[in-house]
């Protein structure tokens, strides 16, 4: 069942990132056109259904979301708006899903605990956003107004932040924030299953702002940012970059420096939306891999896997294996000490001042540290 799951999680994203003219055979492409068409009705019936039955809750909702699937980087940039908060001495608190999760019932992240079992419950975004910031409650549930209500039950928050939110319509926002991934915002352009996109490009139209995220090729930013201004005159953009700060053992202890394992012969796996990425910023940081494994977004890692990826490791002569926080969570506790994990940042660079401009213009407690 793995190695199918890791087939189909391969084959799809090909097809996502190909023309739709050149998929084949053409049967099949009539297949997937087909299914992009009943999947936009679906879509449309469900977001008046949503809008009909919308909540709102007595604390400010801030959305972080995206219009494709995964690997826009709403975790990181769900922390980044988290840390900000902290700073400011704003109580909040963080809603997510917990995509992966076994668990049906609106719960609050344990503190502490074993975070492969923790994960297996909540899902590992969850989990690993718990760990990040211990001080802001998480609570997990598929309907946000619930564990929202829930969170506002426990504590007193100014603020709720709402984890890939954007297609969460039942619940009211004050501030939707949407991602994109710079390097490829839109895939083929198509809408599920024919592309990735989750809906069509015009409900940007919802968004209050859009942040660039992998914006580290200036010459595509560039043609990005050009497009969507036209596309959408007068919203607010922002761009920013993900930084490798530098690698943990295990997820414990200090953060040692990128250049401590630069030279040495390394071996990165990851399970992400998109891997390719994670490997590419090690590479441009200087790390030099001798191997890596690709497995699919949220992959819960068998014994066997562990297995191969000693064997792989030491046929790639590799010394180190280093793999993303998100997949260290679902590691078991002695296989993630012997493991570096990759410690990464948001950096927005000269956007940060006008983006936190923004923020605290439709954030006005923002203006008000304690």
């Amino acid at each position: 069942m793995d190695a199918f799951r890791r087939i189909l999680s391969s084959r799809l994203l090909s097809i996502w990132n190909t023309p739709v003219h050149r998929i084949r055979p053409p049967a099949f492409r009539h297949l997937l056109e087909l299914g992009q068409w009943v999947y936009l009705q679906c879509l449309r019936h469900d977001q008046v259904r949503k809008l009909r039955r919308r909540r709102s809750l007595p604390a400010m909702v801030v959305s972080v979301g995206n219009l494709a699937v995964g690997g826009a980087g709403k975790t990181p940039f769900t922390l980044w708006l988290s840390g900000l908060l902290t700073s400011r001495g704003q109580p909040h608190a963080i809603l997510t899903r917990g995509y992966g999760g076994s668990g049906k019932s609106h719960r609050l992240v344990p503190p502490s605990g074993d975070t492969r079992e923790l994960a297996r419950r909540m899902g590992d975004e969850p989990v690993l956003m718990s760990r990040s910031v211990p001080s802001v409650p998480v609570w997990v549930g598929r309907e946000r107004w619930i564990s929202g209500s829930c969170a506002l039950s426990q504590s007193a928050l100014k603020c709720l932040l709402m984890d890939d939110g954007f297609q969460h319509l039942q619940l009211h926002r004050d501030l939707d924030l949407v991602l994109l991934n710079a390097r490829n915002p839109f895939g083929n352009g198509s809408l599920l299953p024919l592309g990735p996109l989750r809906e069509p490009i015009t409900n940007f139209r919802r968004a209050d702002a859009l942040i660039l995220t992998r914006a580290d090729r200036p010459h595509e930013v560039a043609g990005l940012r050009a497009s969507l201004e036209s596309l959408f005159p007068r919203k607010p953009i922002f761009s920013c970059r993900h930084v490798l700060i530098g690698f943990r053992a295990g997820m414990e202890g200090p953060v040692l420096p990128a250049a401590h394992l630069a030279g040495h012969p390394v071996v990165a796996f990851a399970g992400l939306a998109n891997n390719r990425d994670f490997f590419e910023l090690l590479e441009c940081c200087g790390i030099s891999l001798t191997g890596r494994r690709e497995y699919p977004d949220h992959h819960w890692y068998t014994p066997a896997d562990l297995e191969e990826l000693l064997s792989f490791s030491t046929k790639s002569s590799g010394k180190f294996l280093i793999t993303t926080e998100k997949d260290a969570i679902r590691l078991p506790a002695p296989f993630r000490s012997a493991v570096f994990t990759a410690s990464l940042r948001l950096d927005f660079g000269e956007e940060r001042d006008r983006l936190i401009g923004y923020l605290e213009s439709r954030l006005p407690f923002l203006r008000h540290a304690s």
